[in-house]
């Protein structure tokens, strides 16, 4: 399954997306934590499929919410690896 056939989407600059990628770098786009999880684990899966490694430690969650959102961050999960993701402010 490629990232592009989920169906998770969000936009930026008018254009739906759900991933950026530049050279070895890859930035995930999901308006939920689930969508993003989804996300993830669709990575996970390719790279088992390819002998590719990615860096987990590296991995860092930032998640924007308008002031009106209500739904505590403290609920929110992210895992890659089964490790949780941090959260960067």
């Amino acid at each position: 399954m490629q990232l592009t056939t989920l169906g998770i989407v969000a936009q930026l600059a008018g254009r739906v997306v759900n991933h950026l990628g530049y050279a070895d770098d890859l930035c995930l786009l999901s308006l939920s934590g689930g969508g993003m999880q989804q996300l993830l684990s669709c990575c996970e899966r390719y790279s088992e499929e390819h002998d590719l490694v990615y860096n987990g430690t590296k991995s860092v969650c930032l998640l924007r919410r308008p002031q009106t959102y209500k739904s505590p961050m403290a609920n929110l999960i992210i895992v890659w690896e089964k490790t949780a993701i941090r959260y960067i402010p």
